[in-house]
């Protein structure tokens, strides 16, 4: 994905031969396909309950009475989801024939509506190391630039 989307800026000439190579992309990348699961649960109750009760007793007769009473509500609700997940990180640099890094970053991706999270990865490293090396080379024509305008100035100051 990387190879396919720098071929694609028209600013960098590829190769697999390391001799001709004025310096390598080297990396990792990490891509996680997952299921996030999600559940909750609530509840509440009431109860209440009442009792009464007595009793006598005479030489000849009996007397009792009783009384009780009783409430209970109870309510509960669950839920539950699943959501498939896809991410994805990349970590590379671009390190000179000589060993020194001339430049790294690490992009992460969720995905997008229409791409997967590996290739949008892919597009980020590229667009930032096709920004960068562009404010390079402007960088250095205008270096160019300043010393050929100087250099003009001063052959016709003599």
């Amino acid at each position: 994905m990387l190879i396919a989307s720098m071929q694609g800026t028209g600013l960098f000439v590829l190769t697999e031969n390391p001799e001709r190579a004025d310096a390598t992309l080297k990396g990792s990348g990490d891509d996680l396909i997952y299921t996030e699961q999600r559940g909750s649960s609530d509840s509440i109750g009431v109860h209440a309950n009442a009792g009464e009760s007595s009793s006598s007793r005479a030489r000849s007769e009996g007397a009792s009475s009783s009384a009780s009473a009783g409430v209970g509500i109870s309510d509960s609700e669950s839920s539950h989801s699943e959501e498939r997940r896809h991410e994805a990180t990349g970590s590379v640099r671009l390190v000179g024939k000589n060993g020194d890094v001339i430049w790294s970053t690490t992009q992460e991706s969720a995905g997008g509506k229409f791409r997967s999270a590996m290739a949008d990865v892919a597009d980020k490293i590229v667009r930032q190391l096709a920004d960068e090396t562009r404010k390079m080379r402007d960088a250095a024509a205008e270096a160019r630039n300043k010393q050929t305008t100087t250099a003009a100035d001063t052959a016709s100051s003599r």
